[in-house]
């Protein structure tokens, strides 16, 4: 357990050795009693007070605690051939908590926290997690209030108004942006730690030129993560893919074709039997799917620099009448990787 809060916060840099030592001797409670509120871990008073006040420095942040975690998972996967990068979204809600409701946000469903976007490492083959590569953590501002005895023609101008600000809205402002914001980051991180391996290598052998392996990151992303700046962004970097579910049933060059309609006239190209686990709608099964892939090319949207259009693949599994006649299940994803036989 100690040597697990030594890798993970020993190097810690929050700009004051004090700080340093007391996130290690935070980070050490926190690794004895995962999951436990401060409250338990430091029952004597002091060392309660002194938690609390570590953790409302404004010195403290986030990324800053995090950092040498995602370092250590970048170093423990450098050496593989592949890794796959899983990027998803979390809320935390805070809603029942009355004192949280200030600088907090809304998160939906009437709720109201944090909304944190996390990327984990997971080894290619066996499926082993490795750690977390990268995470960002966020609040949405409150919505104002619409005015007192607004008409139906107001709120719909007011409405159409907000719709106007936010296409206009600069993309590295938006919570889309979380997605192309994790594969740079992510990219970054692998580049710190290439970096450092180059010289201590160099330190060592100062006759040679140091070789690093390059491991292949694939970005895993669910429909959230369709958008085309996700695409371009990957094509531009090295030793990088992307596999997304798709969302929009997007149009193709050069014919206009759209995407379902196009991959559903593609050939069966390989059946497959997966076990799919029970859910509220259905029962587990063994699901049958009929398989569909082909190159394609997504028009570019107008608001990237690059419109050329975006070349990558598509992989469409159907399956082949469900046994308990309940609704087939499909899956449509797109990849910046080849897909072949």
């Amino acid at each position: 357990m100690e040597s697990c809060a030594n890798q993970n916060f020993v190097d810690c840099q929050l700009g004051d050795k004090r700080l340093d030592d007391r996130a290690l001797e935070i980070g050490k409670a926190l690794v004895v009693g995962f999951g436990q509120a401060l409250s338990m871990l430091f029952q004597e008073r002091n060392l309660l007070k002194r938690a609390y006040e570590f953790f409302a420095n404004p010195k403290v942040q986030f990324g800053k605690i995090a950092q040498p975690h995602w370092e250590n998972t970048a170093k423990s996967a450098q050496t593989l051939k592949t890794l796959l990068a899983v990027g998803d979204t979390t809320f935390l809600n805070y809603n029942n908590i009355k004192a949280k409701r200030d600088g907090y946000g809304p998160i939906g469903n009437g709720g109201n926290g944090l909304i944190l976007h996390s990327t984990l490492a997971v080894e290619a083959e066996l499926g082993q997690p490795l750690g977390l590569l990268w995470q960002k953590l966020w609040h949405r501002e409150p919505k104002a209030k619409p005015p007192i005895c607004e008409t139906a023609k107001q709120k719909k101008a007011r409405l159409a108004q907000e719709r106007k600000a936010r296409r206009e809205q600069p993309f590295e402002q938006k919570e889309s942006y979380r997605w192309v914001e994790a594969q740079k980051a992510v990219n970054k991180q692998f580049q710190l730690v290439e970096n450092h391996s180059r010289k201590i290598q160099s330190k060592q052998d100062k006759t040679s030129e140091p070789a690093t392996a390059k491991s292949r990151i694939i970005h895993i992303f669910d429909r959230e993560g369709d958008i085309a700046e996700v695409f371009d962004q990957v094509l531009e970097m090295e030793y990088t893919g992307v596999v997304v579910r798709a969302a929009h049933d997007r149009c193709l060059e050069p014919n206009d074709v759209h995407l379902w309609q196009y991959l559903s006239n593609q050939p069966i190209q390989v059946y497959q039997e997966v076990e799919l686990p029970a859910t509220a709608k259905r029962t587990a099964r063994k699901a049958l799917l009929a398989v569909r892939f082909s190159p394609i090319q997504l028009r570019s949207p107008r608001r990237l620099n690059n419109q050329n259009p975006l070349k990558i693949y598509a992989v469409y599994a159907q399956e082949i009448e469900p046994i308990d006649q309940g609704e087939a299940i499909c899956w449509m994803l797109l990849t910046t990787d080849t897909i072949s036989l």
